[in-house]
């Protein structure tokens, strides 16, 4: 089970919210650009170019836009006013994505200093579950410094590596020094001075 604790801020990652929601933002200007032009072209296509520029109403184009845009104003207001709600949203969604990356962000720059790494939690909401799951199998396999255990190239597996190359030493050494002594014929195939000279 997810803890449920709560992070001190929303706006936690300037590089993804920031881009998030200002993606977003950029697409809600350009929809309500182009439903209200559409809607001002069809009622321009209602009346009649020609009507409304000689005759009917006899307004010039810019004078029926402030028309169009005095009688549908409600359009704006209803837009500009869903916008904050539409924002908050968004960051509190992308909040569940950038926070867990900036742990994960935080834990690999701890690794990269040698630094000791625990366990990552996630609040409940987060969606970086399968990630989350993933990093912190890594950090069970033993392969990086987790909590209070030894780093598996120092401590103890350090002193097993350094025991085992030394021991091999030692042998190779006892068997180079009874060969010497004994001064028996080497154990590998070799070929004798003579014998090249054939």
């Amino acid at each position: 089970m997810k803890p449920n604790f709560q992070r001190k801020r929303i706006f936690v990652s300037r590089e993804i919210q920031g881009k998030i929601l200002g993606r977003l933002l950029k697409y809600w200007l350009l929809y309500n650009f182009a439903v209200w032009h559409a809607l001002l072209l069809i009622d321009i296509e209602r009346y009649g170019v020609a009507t409304l520029l000689s005759g009917g109403k006899g307004l010039s184009l810019y004078e029926y836009y402030l028309e169009f845009t005095s009688q549908h104003i409600f359009l704006l207001v209803a837009g500009i006013a869903l916008a904050p709600f539409l924002l908050w949203d968004m960051l509190k969604l992308t909040h569940q994505i950038a926070g867990p990356l900036v742990r994960f962000r935080n834990s690999l720059e701890k690794m990269a200093e040698g630094k000791r790494v625990d366990p990552i939690k996630l609040r409940k909401g987060d969606l970086m579950g399968e990630f989350l799951a993933a990093f912190n199998a890594l950090l069970a396999s033993g392969r990086v410094v987790v909590g209070d255990a030894p780093h598996p190239t120092t401590d103890a597996n350090r002193d097993a590596q350094g025991d085992a190359v030394l021991s091999s030493v030692t042998e190779l050494q006892s068997d180079v020094n009874a060969d010497r002594s004994s001064k028996s014929p080497r154990k590998w195939p070799y070929v004798s001075v003579s014998e090249f000279g054939r």
